[in-house]
C-alpha cells in the first residue's frame, strides 16, 4: 500500500485542514496516511477524532535546526513513498527535509501566497522573507497541485514548469449535505433568528482580507429596503471586537449575529437564505463549496478563483463593488424563486466538478505520476 506523509503547519481548523481530512477519509482504504503537525490544537484534536494517525513535532523557533533534524529522522523512520506539504511553513520544512532525505515531495498550493502573507505578517521585511523561502524551496518539489486555474497561472508565472503542475479542485462528500435533517425552527431559535426574517450568511476568519466590514456597510443600507434582514457571521479572528463595534456604530447590531467558531456549520448553513463572500481575495474555499452543496445561492466578489467556481447568474451572482453587492443580495432575498433555482444549479455543479471522489481519484493519480517521474 502506498504510504503518504502529509505535513501541516497550522494549529487552527481551516480550509487547508479540511482538505487534508477529506483526502485522508477518501483514500483511507487505498493509502496509508500519516499526518505530521507542528502545533497542538484544534487540528490535532480533530485528526485524532477522525482516526488519522497523527505525529506532532515540537519546534522552538522558526528555522530551528533541531526541528529539521527531528523531521529528517521521522521521515527515514516512517519511510513514506511521498511527502505532501500544504502550508507555507510546512512547505519550507517539508521540502527541505525531503531533499535532505532524498524523498519525493509534492505541494498543494491552496491559496494565493502573496495575499496570505500580507494577512499574516505586518512587517514588509518578514513578508518578503517568507515568500522568498517559499519560492527558494520550490525547486525541491517534484510536483505542485493547484486548487484552481488562477493558482496554476501564478505558479507558471513564477517559472514552475507546466509538467510539474496538476490542477485539482477541492472536493467534498456532497452526500452528507443531502442527508442534513434539522429542526429549522429550533436552530433559528438557538441562533436568535425570528420567523420570517431573511438571513444572509458568511463563514470566514475575521481578518481584513475577508472584507466583512464591507458586508456590514452593505447591510446597513440594505436594511432600509429589507428591514427584516438578519446577518449570520460565523467565525473567529482578531477583528471580531472591531466588527462588533462597527455594527453598533452603524446601528445594525440587532441585525448581526456573531456566532464565533462553530465546530458544526451545517445548522448555520441550513438557516441561511443567501451565502455571501465579500473577500478581497479567495482561492477555492471549502465554505463556498459547502454552501453550494446545501443548495444555497451565492453572492461573491469577482476576485481570485471565485469566478471559476461560481457560474455567474446561474449558481450565484458575482459583484465588483458595494453597489453591486447590495443589488445582488436584494435581488435574491426579494425573489425566493430565483434563489431556489440558483441553489439547485449550485448543487449540480458540486456533484459534477467538486466531488470528493474526483479529488481523491486525481490526487492518487498524481502520486503515482510523481513516483514514476525523475528528478
Amino acid at each position: 500500500m502506498l504510504k503518504v506523509m502529509h505535513i501541516l503547519g497550522g494549529r487552527y481548523k481551516c480550509g487547508v485542514a479540511t482538505h487534508v481530512f477529506n483526502l485522508a477519509q477518501g483514500l483511507k482504504n487505498e493509502i496509508d496516511i500519516i499526518l505530521v503537525l507542528f502545533h497542538q490544537g484544534e487540528v490535532e484534536q480533530e485528526a485524532k477524532k477522525q482516526g488519522i494517525r497523527t505525529i506532532r513535532l515540537k519546534r522552538k523557533i522558526p528555522g530551528d535546526p533541531h526541528f529539521i533534524l527531528d523531521l529528517v529522522r521521522l521521515i527515514k523512520k516512517e519511510d513514506p513513498n511521498i511527502i505532501h506539504t500544504h502550508t507555507i511553513n510546512s512547505n519550507f520544512y517539508g521540502r527541505l527535509t525531503a531533499f535532505l532525505s532524498r524523498y519525493k515531495v509534492i505541494t498543494t498550493v491552496h491559496t494565493y501566497m502573496h495575499e496570505v502573507v500580507k494577512d499574516l505578517y505586518k512587517s514588509v521585511f518578514i513578508q518578503k522573507l517568507v515568500l522568498w523561502q517559499n519560492d527558494f524551496t520550490a525547486k525541491y518539489a517534484d510536483g505542485f497541485i493547484a486548487t484552481s486555474l488562477g493558482i496554476k497561472n501564478v505558479l507558471l508565472k513564477k517559472g514552475i514548469p507546466a509538467h510539474k503542475i496538476y490542477l485539482i479542485y477541492n472536493g467534498l462528500d456532497w452526500h452528507i449535505y443531502e442527508k442534513v435533517s434539522l429542526d429549522l425552527k429550533k436552530v433559528k431559535n438557538k441562533l436568535g433568528i425570528k420567523e420570517g426574517e431573511k438571513v444572509v450568511g458568511c463563514i470566514s476568519r475575521l481578518v481584513p482580507i475577508k472584507g466583512i466590514s464591507s458586508l456590514l456597510f452593505a447591510i446597513h443600507r440594505l436594511s432600509k429596503i429589507i428591514p427584516n434582514i438578519k446577518v449570520l457571521i460565523v467565525g473567529e479572528g482578531p477583528l471580531k471586537a472591531d466588527l462588533e463595534f462597527l455594527a453598533r456604530k452603524l446601528k445594525i447590531n440587532d441585525k448581526v449575529i456573531f456566532t464565533g467558531f462553530c465546530q458544526d456549520i451545517l445548522p448555520c448553513l441550513k438557516v441561511i437564505d443567501v451565502f455571501v463572500i465579500p473577500s478581497f481575495f479567495e482561492s477555492c474555499p471549502y465554505s463556498l463549496l459547502e454552501a453550494m452543496a446545501m443548495g444555497k445561492p451565492v453572492v461573491a466578489r469577482a476576485v481570485g478563483s471565485l469566478p471559476e467556481i461560481i457560474e455567474a447568474d446561474k449558481t450565484g451572482i458575482l459583484f465588483q463593488n458595494d453597489e453591486e453587492l447590495i443589488d445582488a443580495m436584494a435581488r435574491l432575498l426579494q425573489s425566493p424563486y430565483l434563489g431556489e433555482k440558483m441553489g439547485k444549479e449550485a448543487k449540480r455543479r458540486i456533484k459534477d466538478k467538486f466531488s470528493l471522489e474526483k479529488m481523491c481519484f486525481l490526487t492518487k493519480k498524481v502520486y503515482f505520476q510523481i513516483l514514476r517521474s525523475k528528478r
